[in-house]
């Protein structure tokens, strides 16, 4: 075997490890969301009582993916990772087969929420990797022996993502991918302003310096001071449906959290959400409400309310909303705003500084500190692989 061929296969492994690790990497960080998509899985296969392995499968599933991508990527214990990696193309390949067959109306959920594929575009991305496959692992044993600094590189990057995997489970995803992320205006609050205004540039400026920056983008620094905002029309509407049920009355009351600076605790899981947990709650609400906020309990128990404040909202708007179930979700006239997970409630100071905000603002501020963690692990994670 020549070198260029063997340097053709490496290439094609680092291909597919990079695929898988960027595959797995977006599934660790929302690990609920991840959760979501193996049980509408066993949900379409009929197995709903297997539903309680959800999370775990899910977790599994994901890490499997990430290791052998962080495996492929520096060339470490290749014979065990090319028959891992052929058991899970082939697992892959015949699933979105299935799929394409049967076309059911969910998500393959290939890479999380992050990237949305038709199930034909699953199923030829997963074709391509496993003819990759053949290339970089076939015939089986005629591997080169990496070296030694590669092993440190693999323990390394695995470390790094087990860190980084913990702070989201620990927190909630630091990049939101779901229609309610940071930046994004319900449905109520377009409503009112006849579906035509989108805040959609902020100008910031430094040292008598204005620059433009959009709500995907992040500030260079916090010394940049927010000047004005810049308005634009959007056609068509793309703005989540925050549905806010009134047990008592019957209807449903959505404009409740379109106008002003509005404090949602979402409870996806009523079970889950014992008494101390609403005591924690309602004395967070009760900070919020003595500094002017509206409060919202927001649960997909249909039980008759048992807090103040408290109204419903269905499973799948309430998970969407936030990750954490209890966690704290900041609306500012319409926009969503930030979030809290349950149990890093913002303290009654920050909740001060907030108030009366510009939605712009916050946003801004709350992704850049996101983003910074984000990319500071991405940077971390590609100098191990590619300078060890």
């Amino acid at each position: 075997m020549t070198k260029a061929h063997n340097v053709f296969r490496r290439f094609c492994a680092w291909i597919i490890g990079a695929t898988l690790l960027f595959s797995g990497i977006v599934k660790l960080m929302d690990p609920v969301g991840s959760a979501l998509v193996v049980s509408e899985y066993l949900k379409f296969f009929h197995m709903t009582w297997l539903r309680f392995i959800s999370f775990p499968a899910a977790l599994l599933l994901c890490l499997a993916e990430t290791v052998s991508g962080i495996a492929l990527i520096t060339g470490v214990w290749r014979k065990f990772f090319a028959l891992t990696t052929f058991l899970l193309m082939g697992f892959f390949t015949v699933l979105t087969v299935i799929l394409v067959v049967f076309n059911p109306q969910m998500d393959c959920g290939c890479f999380g929420q992050a990237i949305h594929l038709t199930h034909m575009q699953s199923l030829l991305k997963n074709i391509v990797l496993s003819i990759l496959c053949m290339i970089a692992f076939l015939p089986v044993g005629e591997y080169a022996k990496p070296a030694k600094v590669k092993y440190v590189s693999f323990s390394l990057s695995l470390i790094a993502v087990l860190a980084f995997f913990v702070h989201c489970v620990s927190t909630r995803p630091v990049k939101d991918f779901t229609a309610f992320h940071p930046g994004a205006q319900i449905m109520a609050a377009r409503t009112l302003a006849d579906q035509t205004i989108v805040q959609d540039a902020f100008i910031y400026e430094k040292d008598s310096l204005q620059q433009e920056f959009s709500l995907k983008e992040m500030l260079p620094d916090t010394s940049w001071r927010f000047v004005r905002t810049i308005t634009s029309t959007l056609e068509q509407d793309q703005s989540p449906v925050l549905s806010i049920y009134d047990k008592s009355s019957l209807t449903y009351v959505d404009s409740l959290a379109a106008i002003g600076d509005v404090l949602v605790i979402s409870v996806y899981n009523p079970d889950r959400f014992d008494s101390t947990r609403q005591i924690e709650a309602t004395t967070f609400m009760e900070e919020a409400k003595g500094i002017g906020y509206t409060t919202l309990l927001l649960t997909s128990s249909i039980e008759p309310p048992q807090m103040e404040d408290e109204y419903q909202s269905d499973f799948r708007t309430l998970i969407g909303l936030n990750r954490s179930n209890g966690g704290a979700t900041l609306i500012q006239d319409g926009y969503i705003a930030r979030k809290w997970d349950r149990r890093h409630y913002p303290s009654e100071e920050d909740l001060e500084e907030l108030y009366g905000g510009e939605p712009a603002e916050t946003v801004i501020s709350s992704q850049t500190r996101s983003d910074l963690i984000f990319q500071s692990f991405l940077l971390g994670l590609a100098a191990i692989l590619i300078l060890l």
